[in-house]
């Protein structure tokens, strides 16, 4: 398959997953709001909050988007996946891309996870102006959101690092094709995991599943 007839067949797909990873670091940062100041978290008006906050993701998926159609050309690739549907000089900048935002997302929540461990967080900064119940939702989401946070690092994250790594050391150029082909592979684990993990952590997740009929309660 030539790369122009890949990246036609895909291009929604690689918007999709581009767009993705700057939404990761946008909840992270969510999250850390949330954290810091919840009493202005939550007097914020949620909808020209949550187009805001998305506008850096429009804009890297739209980039690559764009420049994904203007650099294809008629090369072979050897399968038909995000990485080798750009030509090398996309690819290299998209990953280089790729890996920093994912780095910047572990800083921010790890910060954020050591702040509260460390200094109470929510707990310390609102315990006497929000309700226990609501302290406990935002923890209950916490924990659900580190669990989806760790898969994510040793799925996705975990399938841009092998991308990377053997052009970092330079191997020879078959094998970085044949890496690029199958780094796909851990990010599928990505893809189906957030039901699961909402159901085992959050209990009002679980609930509402329950209510609805899913796995037959």
């Amino acid at each position: 398959m030539s790369r122009i007839q890949c990246y036609s067949s895909i291009f929604i797909y690689t918007y999709c997953i581009n767009h993705q990873c700057g939404l990761v670091l946008v909840l992270v940062c969510d999250i850390a709001f949330c954290m810091l100041r919840p009493l202005k978290y939550h007097s914020v008006a949620v909808f020209p909050y949550v187009n805001l906050i998305q506008i850096p993701c429009y804009l890297f998926a739209t980039s690559f988007l764009v420049i994904g159609f203007v650099t294809m050309n008629d090369e072979t690739v050897l399968a038909c996946n995000p990485p080798l549907a750009y030509t090398f000089p996309v690819m290299d900048a998209w990953n280089i891309c790729y890996l920093a935002v994912n780095a910047t997302t572990l800083i921010i929540y790890s910060s954020a996870l050591i702040y509260t461990a460390c200094c109470g967080g929510i707990s310390r900064l609102s315990s006497t102006r929000i309700s226990p119940q609501s302290i406990a939702a935002q923890q209950r989401i916490v924990r659900s959101l580190s669990a989806l946070l760790v898969i994510f690092c040793f799925s996705w994250f975990l399938g841009a690092v092998a991308v990377r790594g053997p052009m970092v050391f330079k191997m020879d150029p078959k094998f970085i094709a044949f890496v690029q082909t199958y780094a796909v592979i851990p990010a599928l684990f990505s893809y189906a995991q957030t039901y699961y993990i909402y159901f085992i952590v959050s209990r009002d997740y679980r609930d509402a599943f329950k209510k609805i009929g899913i796995f037959g309660f």
